[in-house]
C-alpha cells in the first residue's frame, strides 16, 4: 500500500530552482558590470565630479541589484505582500536601468557625451567597456526571460 502525503503549503514551486538559477546568472552579470563601473570611477572623477558620481551611482545600483538577485533577499517567507509582483517590478526596473546604461554607452560612442565638460566628445571603446556591455546585455536578456515567464505564467522548469 502506498501512502501519498500532501505537499506542504510552504514547499517551493517546481519552477523555483530554474528561476533561481536564472536570477543568479543575471545577478552575477550585474555584479561584474557594477565592478567594472566601480573600477573606473576614480578615473572619471578626475575628468569631472559629475562623471565620477554617475559611475559610482551606477556601480552601487548594479552591485546592489545583483546581490538582491543572487541572494534570497526577496522570498515569500521573509517578504510581506505579493512577492511575485515585487519580483516582476524588480525585473522591470532592472531591465529599464540596464537598457538605459546600454543606450547611454551607445550614445557616448557615436554622438558623444551628452553633458559635462566633455559634452560632444565621442569616447573610444576599451576592454572594460566590452566586459561591462557583454554582461549588461546578458543581464538584459535574462531579465526579459524572467519577466516573460513571470507574466505568461510559464515556468522556467524543464519539461520531463
Amino acid at each position: 500500500m502506498v501512502v501519498a502525503f500532501p505537499e506542504p503549503s510552504n514547499a517551493l514551486p517546481r519552477e523555483w530552482p530554474a528561476r533561481r538559477r536564472t536570477e543568479k546568472l543575471v545577478g552575477l552579470s550585474l555584479i561584474v558590470s557594477g565592478s567594472v563601473h566601480g573600477s573606473i570611477t576614480q578615473d572619471h572623477f578626475k575628468e569631472w565630479w559629475g562623471y565620477g558620481l554617475f559611475f559610482m551611482a551606477a556601480a552601487v545600483c548594479l552591485i546592489v541589484f545583483g546581490l538582491a538577485l543572487t541572494t534570497d533577499a526577496i522570498d515569500s517567507q521573509r517578504t510581506p505582500g505579493d512577492v511575485h509582483k515585487l519580483r516582476r517590478i524588480m525585473y522591470f526596473a532592472g531591465l529599464v536601468g540596464t537598457i538605459a546604461l546600454l543606450a547611454l554607452y551607445a550614445l557616448t560612442r557615436t554622438a558623444g557625451i551628452p553633458f559635462g565638460p566633455g559634452a560632444g566628445t565621442v569616447e573610444t571603446v576599451a576592454v572594460p567597456d566590452v566586459v561591462a556591455n557583454v554582461t549588461e546585455v546578458a543581464a538584459a536578456f535574462g531579465l526579459i526571460l524572467l519577466l516573460w515567464k513571470a507574466r505568461s505564467g510559464v515556468t522556467l522548469a524543464r519539461r520531463r
